[in-house]
Formats: structure tokens, sequence, C-alpha cells
């Protein structure tokens, strides 16, 4: 098929694991709580593991490289709570899609070493942006 940003998008987040892998039968992998010690593209790939923050940084780098406009967001306080610690996710430039608005971000979650693979298609309100209990002080 055709190449566009949305097939782009999760082909590099299907594989991008296991080819920066330093052994392919051990994907790079999630591990909470790694920030500030693993967090950057290479200590991502040499350690094999990274909280959402250093898989979020390497997704994008990949996702860049290979010409697709992305950004790393994220919030200090997950759940509006700062001992919930932060949340990093990424964000992709899909530009006018033929929404009223024009041009637009999709965001989607790193997926490494999971059997199911984030993409720009999902909902969000199937992540966890659309559940107001989770975030008491802001209006969903």
């Amino acid at each position: 098929g055709k190449a566009n940003v949305s097939t782009v998008t999760t082909w590099v987040n299907t594989h991008l694991w296991t080819k920066l892998a330093r052994d392919p039968d051990h994907p790079i992998y999630f591990k909470s709580s790694q920030t500030p010690l693993i967090f950057d593209p290479m200590s991502t790939i040499a350690f094999g593991y990274a909280s959402c923050t250093g898989t979020s940084i390497l997704f994008c780098n990949a996702l860049r490289a290979v010409g697709i406009p992305a950004r790393v967001v994220g919030t200090p306080a997950w759940y509006g709570n700062r001992t919930q610690g932060n949340h990093n996710w990424v964000e992709v430039y899909v530009g006018n899609n033929g929404e009223e608005n024009g041009d637009s971000w999709k965001f989607l979650e790193p997926s490494p070493a999971l059997p199911n693979v984030d993409t720009i298609e999902a909902d969000p309100c199937g992540r966890w942006f659309c559940d107001p209990s989770r975030y008491p002080a802001s209006k969903v």
C-alpha cells in the first residue's frame, strides 16, 4: 500500500523496539521510574528499557528521522497529582485531514514490547484522556 503518516508511524511503533534492541529476542521495554537516569535515546538503547519519558523521546526521534513531524508532550502531574509522577507521550502532525479546524496533531503512546501497538487512529477516549475522575481539577 501507499505510505502515509499513519502507516509509517504505525510501522515505526511496531518495529523500533526490536530493531534497536541489543538482542532481537529482547526488545526495548517500558520500565517505570527510570528518569532522570535513563531517558536519552542512547541510554534507552544501551539499557534496553526506559520509562514513558525515555520511550517517548526515542520514538519521537525515530519518527523525525523518517520524516514524520513529531513532538514529545506530557504533564508533570499525572492525574493532576504531583505524587503520581509525570507522564509523557508523542504527538504526530497529520496536516489537514479534512477536519473543520484544518491542520491537527494526533497523539499516541510509544508501544515498546507490547502486543497491541498504539496508532494515531485509536480513539483518544479509549486511552486515558476522557475519564474526568483521573483529572478532578480539570474540565474534561
